[in-house]
């Protein structure tokens, strides 16, 4: 009966000891992800502040002109986007552009 009580209690012994250890990798790999993530929002940081002074004190573009317009038009689930231009409703397809306009 102890050798029972003993054998059983080295397993709960090594499970607890494993389940340890697994733990304290996957908080090594959280660490080495928080710390990757860290970096990229520092990128991501300095990327827009380059952007920022880019475009200060210029003209905008066409194609910015452009994605200005389609960042307005509102989304429908078919594809399909509005916009009201010069009082005419004009219509957009994804992949077709321009489909109709019609009156307001």
């Amino acid at each position: 009966m102890a050798n029972r009580l003993a054998l059983v209690s080295m397993i709960i012994e090594d499970r607890i000891r494993e389940m340890l250890e697994g733990r304290a990798k996957m908080m090594k790999c959280l660490e080495k992800v928080e710390e990757e993530k860290r970096k990229l929002e520092e990128e991501v940081k300095k990327m827009k502040e380059a952007e920022k002074k880019m475009t200060v004190g210029r003209e905008p573009n066409e194609r910015e002109i452009d994605n200005e317009k389609l960042v307005r038009l509102t989304a429908k689930p078919n594809g399909c986007f509005k916009e009201v231009v010069d009082g005419k409703i004009m219509e957009y397809k994804e992949d077709e552009g321009m489909v109709g306009e019609n009156d307001v």
